[in-house]
């Protein structure tokens, strides 16, 4: 039984590759290759060529920076003509009076620090009252007190006469 289990394990289990008899790439699918020239490193001509060409663009450069240094003078017209004046136009130069945010905010600042001042004098008017009414309330509840308090007379204790002797 053990000689079977191995002799399972090593089978070969691929999958065959499929029949190439009979099938046919087609020629046209596949690319040429590319063509193999000779790799020239010096090439003097072109050298030559770029530092022609550097020379040309600076020579142009310094051209342009020479006319734009030489001075012109133009004519004058700012000396013989009258010069510009606008014209005002009235509803384009009309003067409202506007209210700035800070003035209308501190107009409402000194209203309520009124109101509030107001609202402290109050508050303490009303303490002062409370305290006054409840100083009353004590001296009558005081007062009935006394009236409804009946005086009983407390016994003085008796006890031992207490004898001296002269020390003289």
């Amino acid at each position: 039984a053990v000689v079977s289990t191995q002799s399972t394990g090593r089978e070969f289990k691929a999958q065959p590759l499929y029949e190439t008899e009979g099938f046919q790439v087609d020629k046209n699918l596949s690319k040429a290759c590319t063509k193999v020239v000779p790799f020239n490193i010096s090439k003097p001509d072109a050298y030559e060529e770029k530092l022609r060409n550097q020379k040309e663009r600076l020579e142009k450069e310094n051209q342009d920076l020479a006319k734009m240094k030489e001075f012109k003078a133009q004519y004058p017209h700012a000396i013989f003509e009258e010069p510009f004046v606008p014209v005002k136009d009235s509803r384009y130069c009309k003067v409202e009076e506007f209210n700035l945010h800070s003035e209308r905010r501190g107009h409402e600042r000194k209203k309520f620090d009124i109101e509030l001042g107001e609202q402290r004098q109050n508050l303490e008017l009303m303490k002062k009252q409370d305290e006054i009414e409840k100083e009353r309330i004590d001296r009558e509840e005081v007062a009935e007190l006394r009236k409804k308090l009946v005086h009983k007379a407390n016994r003085v204790g008796e006890y031992k006469k207490q004898e001296y002797e002269d020390i003289s």
